[in-house]
């Protein structure tokens, strides 16, 4: 596997001012084209990482931002030598592995933890397997997350041996009026999937 996903990590970034282009309707990564959720998300994608792109969008209440929206695609490979390797394998394996980095970044103490699940569910007509967990942000105010990782297998993967990451980050400071978490944003981008090979 040549990408790994730090949903924390990206919003540490976010903290510390990286500038996004201007927003556009669709993203494409190589086969890969989805949809933007809606007008008011930014797109950083650059040469350096491109097979990853990620969108952002603020959280306002009233004048001041009070949470974050970050969607992170990436375009991923991987090679098994068994041909046996189911899907649900292969996402178990990520997802652990995954876990094991964000528990090892989590003793610095910038975040927490908290409730994992993982899940198999069809949306879209598309089979997804889900990552799903709680963090907990140590800034002032302090950040409540609600993260999904999906992997996607397209119907083509035993040959190509390509999948399709789609994380979704939303984060709410404490005691935020009126704001809330909504991990369905992602919905859009999940259902416009298209894949077009040459």
């Amino acid at each position: 596997m040549k990408n790994s996903i730090f949903p924390i990590v990206i919003l540490l970034l976010l903290f510390n001012n990286i500038i996004y282009s201007q927003t556009q309707k669709t993203i494409k990564i190589d086969e890969l084209t989805v949809n933007i959720p809606d007008e008011n998300w930014t797109i950083k994608k650059t040469q350096e990482k491109k097979w990853e792109v990620t969108m952002f969008k603020e959280k306002i209440s009233i004048i001041k931002v009070v949470g974050y929206s970050i969607i992170k695609i990436v375009k991923d490979s991987i090679q098994v030598n068994e041909t046996s390797t189911t899907n649900k394998e292969i996402s178990d394996s990520i997802f652990h592995s995954e876990y094991l980095k964000m528990e090892n970044d989590s003793k610095e103490g910038n975040y927490e933890i908290m409730d994992t699940a993982l899940s198999k569910k069809i949306l879209f007509d598309k089979e997804y397997y889900l990552f799903y967990f709680k963090t907990l942000l140590h800034k002032k105010p302090r950040f409540e997350g609600e993260n999904i990782l999906y992997l996607y297998f397209p119907e083509d993967f035993n040959s190509r041996r390509v999948f399709y990451r789609f994380m979704i980050n939303e984060y709410v400071a404490e005691k935020s009026l009126f704001i809330s978490n909504d991990l369905e944003i992602i919905n859009p981008v999940l259902k416009s999937i298209k894949i077009e090979l040459k």
